[in-house]
């Protein structure tokens, strides 16, 4: 897990061919919102269009809610101009961050996420159509909730839509 910076980082992209020559003629600045953005992932589709996520400390809150853009091949941005959100609960730490590609050009997010202050790490996720509309409810679906600690989520995604997530998780001692 990576510490939250403290200058005023945005996410830029650039995209390249095989001989390490960038394609477009200046790197895109994916998102320059107020404060930092880091901790930037990023999938990749066949027509050379990409989904690029990260947290973002816009709302100055450390924990760094999570955002999200999508790129046409020829780096022009096609959602909202700083990224839309995909996580945005205040004050609410959030790590572990891995999204995954599907076959319609939709993106999965999964995370580790301790929203209830009182509760151990819990797994969220969220699912983002090729538009970035999202399919699941605004800050994400509880996907695995017990007492006890899940973390590390990694996800692979499948045909149509589904997704394999699999955890860490602490419900049988001894069996992490």
């Amino acid at each position: 897990s990576q510490d939250r910076p403290t200058s005023d980082l945005d996410i830029m992209a650039q995209r390249f061919d095989a001989d390490g020559n960038g394609i477009w003629s200046m790197p895109v600045v994916v998102c320059s919102a107020p404060y930092d953005q880091f901790d930037q992932m990023i999938v990749c589709f066949d027509d050379g269009s990409s989904v690029i996520g990260w947290r973002d400390g816009r709302s100055n809150i450390s924990s760094g809610p999570i955002y999200a853009q999508r790129l046409s091949a020829g780096g022009v941005k096609l959602w909202q101009p700083n990224g839309i959100s995909i996580c945005s609960v205040l004050y609410n730490p959030v790590k572990a961050i891995q999204m995954a590609p599907d076959s319609n050009q939709g993106v999965f997010f999964v995370w580790e996420d301790v929203r209830d202050p009182y509760n151990s790490v819990d797994i969220y996720g969220q699912y983002l159509d090729r538009s970035g509309t999202a399919a699941w409810p605004a800050n994400g679906l509880l996907l695995t909730d017990n007492e006890e600690t899940q973390e590390r989520p990694r996800i692979a995604a499948s045909a149509r839509r589904r997704a394999f997530i699999a955890w860490e998780d602490e419900r049988n001692p001894g069996t992490k």
